[in-house]
């Protein structure tokens, strides 16, 4: 486009160039023949012959170099479409483990709290155990299910083709698709789950690897901060 834009100014310079040339040029060939001088005449007209030919040459040549870089330029990146998701990521893992604990020891590592994606507390107004970062938990692994850390029915089992924030935000906007828990048999690997998160953010979780001999649940989660509010 630059190189055209070059072709056209070119152009125009060019003619304008050889319309004024041509004037000049009738104007001195006018004055010698009114002067009788057949020599400066033919001198005069050769010159600005040549002048002419020169403003063509030009305009040619740019023309040329103008079509010659707007066919061989490689096309243009094509535009990345604007996400219409306002939605930012707050947590995630590629893969976190949770094994069910009922001692005091090792009780942060059943727990998981998805919106910082740090072992989580239960229900106790009264936390005790192992230090932790996360808040309150909504994956709670038992020896048979999984539940939150209270009792907001958080929990959608989401279609293999759910792929992230806004096809949860639909899902979880649906209150009769929610579950207060889920037991272990409706989990398998790759089933899919929408959670609400206790900070109303939005979770796409993925089992990853479960087993129950014994029970270990191994899930990938991303958490979205959204506008959304059910």
């Amino acid at each position: 486009m630059t190189w055209f834009i070059v072709w056209l100014i070119t152009c125009v310079t060019a003619v304008a160039l050889i319309i004024a040339v041509r004037q000049v040029g009738k104007k001195r060939v006018a004055a010698a023949r009114n002067g009788g001088r057949e020599t400066d005449e033919n001198a005069s007209a050769s010159l600005w012959t040549w002048v002419e030919r020169g403003g063509w040459c030009a305009g040619i040549v740019s023309g040329v170099a103008a079509v010659w870089t707007l066919f061989s330029a490689p096309p243009a990146a094509p535009a990345k479409p604007q996400s219409s998701d306002s939605s930012s990521v707050v947590a995630s893992s590629d893969g976190y483990r949770l094994e069910p604990c009922s001692s005091l020891d090792c009780n942060d590592r059943d727990k998981v709290d998805l919106d910082t994606g740090h072992p989580g507390h239960g229900s106790a107004s009264i936390q005790i155990g192992p230090a932790r970062k996360g808040g309150s938990a909504e994956i709670i692994l038992e020896e048979d299910e999984i539940h939150g850390s209270d009792t907001t029915p958080r929990y959608v089992i989401a279609p293999a083709m759910t792929a992230g924030a806004a096809d949860c935000v639909n899902l979880l906007a649906h209150q009769s698709y929610r579950r207060l828990d889920i037991g272990l048999d409706d989990l398998g690997q790759g089933t899919k789950l929408c959670v609400e998160t206790d900070e109303k953010h939005v979770a796409l979780v993925s089992v990853m690897r479960i087993s129950y001999d014994p029970v270990e649940l191994e899930i990938a989660f991303t958490t979205w901060k959204t506008d959304s509010a059910w």
